[in-house]
């Protein structure tokens, strides 16, 4: 087990974002085992343990405060929906707990739906727009 200072948990947060923006900008989706490897790599620091609950609880806790440095009330979107789980086309459950608790999903909304729409807006806030060549 790994106790990370804080300084540690800003630099994975701010690296974490930064990864987050790139699998956006080119419409794509991360597992968490992607993630977590990228972020190890673009940091030096260890990885989390993903096979252990406190691994898995520490890497929810990093999306929670990428959520937290990347939300903007004016583009309402979030971008750690763009982390899902290893060999399936889903969220964590966390993700929905976060989205509840900041009152950005109703349980009455169907997950799939939600999950879907927070992709193609992360895609759309951080498409690359290219110039048109005339």
């Amino acid at each position: 087990m790994t106790e990370r200072s804080e300084s540690d948990w800003q630099e994975l947060t701010a690296e974490g974002r930064r990864i987050l923006w790139g699998v956006a900008r080119n419409g794509k989706l991360i597992d968490y085992g992607e993630f977590n490897d990228q972020l190890a790599e673009a940091t030096g620091l260890l990885s989390f343990d993903l096979s252990t609950d406190r691994g898995r609880a520490d890497i929810s806790n990093l999306l929670v405060r990428i959520h937290n440095l990347d939300w903007d009330e004016s583009k309402p979107y979030m971008l750690t929906s763009l982390v899902k789980l290893s060999g399936g086309n889903h969220p964590g459950r966390g993700f929905f707990t976060l989205a509840s608790s900041k009152g950005l999903y109703a349980p009455d909304v169907p997950e799939d739906a939600f999950w879907s729409d927070q992709v193609r807006r992360a895609h759309e806030a951080h498409r690359r727009v290219r110039p048109v060549r005339g």
